[in-house]
């Protein structure tokens, strides 16, 4: 291991054999070499934690961990965040099924390095055949204020996340006291960007430096079942756009994301199938009561009641069912964390 890794990457894995060996490839080939290599394994039922272990012994710079108790997805990125080197200056979370391009780490960090403004640094993606990412920041510009690509990201694609692989923080924020992914968020990764990004700035490499795979994992599986992305919109427009809107733009988002997801709501209320899905109502019952109780005391009036109204379209399981409705989406056959080649990812919006 160097005596100071300037990067420290953070792998969380259950059950991802699949996949494993290729991205730890990926980041033996890493043209930058000044990094460690955390890999923690959630108790892994498969090859996982042999596979890491194989890696680590014939390499200082990767070490495994594998803590005695199965957790939550956030909970293994929250746990791994606080398992990186003190002295480190950057991390990167990277999903067990994807994968770094040779120059990764060199081009995020020269970029970082260049603008300490920057409390993250992004990337175009290659997610299955498709490039993503283009049309966030313009051509030829390395930076942006990151108040300004929230504000984009709330107005509709493109995100500024996409996938935990293509982003690069600051350290120094992943290690703050509190949990860097908030356990209440499905789609966590995209609130910690945004929360990093609110009095910092974002730079931005214009190449293609990372690998999304694509495949039958229950997260993404989960979130599109639920269809958590529509929910996941109003949540990020809560909690962020007054910081970083006009108050008419704010205002008429709100309300149109209100009419969406109401009429979506409303739709859903129609077909008996749909409420005999414990999943579908207990996340969106979770989801209007944290919106609730997270709305401003400034808010209006006519805001509290149309997601009161929500709330009540939805019916179903009290919200104390929810954290053990996603630990069982992560955990349960066909689940998250047990489909084989699971990233442990947060679900990306």
């Amino acid at each position: 291991m160097p005596a100071v890794p300037l990067v420290s990457i953070v792998t969380p894995v259950y059950n991802g054999e699949a996949y494993l060996g290729a991205c730890i490839e990926s980041v033996l080939r890493q043209t930058f070499s000044e990094w460690e290599y955390l890999i923690v394994d959630n108790r892994s039922t498969d090859g996982s934690a042999a596979i890491a272990e194989g890696y680590a012994a014939r390499d200082p710079r990767i070490r495994v961990v594998r803590p005695d108790t199965f957790v939550f997805v956030h909970q293994n990125h929250n746990r791994a965040a606080r398992l990186i080197d003190p002295r480190s200056r950057y991390a990167k979370f990277v999903g067990a099924d994807d994968l770094l391009y040779p120059e990764c780490l060199e081009r995020m960090v020269a970029v970082a390095e260049r603008y300490p403004s920057a409390s993250v640094v992004s990337a175009h993606r290659l997610e299955g055949d498709r490039v993503q990412g283009e049309g966030l920041v313009p051509s030829g510009t390395e930076l942006m204020p990151g108040r300004t690509v929230i504000g984009r990201a709330l107005l509709g694609p493109p995100w500024v996340t996409g996938s935990p692989t293509t982003l690069l923080f600051r350290a120094e924020l992943v290690r703050r006291p509190e949990p860097f992914f908030d356990e209440n968020v499905w789609h966590a990764d995209t609130d910690a960007a945004y929360r990093c990004l609110l009095g910092a700035d974002l730079g931005f490499v214009h190449e293609v430096l990372t690998f999304t795979r694509l495949h039958p994992g229950a997260l993404t599986n989960f979130s599109h079942r639920v269809n958590s992305y529509l929910s996941h919109s109003g949540r990020m427009l809560i909690r962020y756009g007054r910081k970083v809107l006009s108050p008419a733009e704010y205002r008429r988002l709100l309300r149109s994301w209100l009419w969406s997801y109401g009429f979506y709501l409303g739709k859903q209320r129609l077909k008996p199938s749909r409420w005999r899905e414990q999943e579908f109502s207990t996340f969106h019952r979770w989801e209007t009561e944290r919106m609730l109780t997270e709305l401003g005391a400034e808010e209006r009036r006519e805001v509290r009641v149309a997601l009161w109204c929500c709330r009540h379209l939805v019916g179903g399981h009290h919200v104390e069912a929810r954290p053990r409705l996603m630990a069982e989406a992560a955990s349960s056959p066909g689940g998250a964390a047990a489909t084989p080649g699971s990233s442990e990812r947060p679900a990306h919006g």
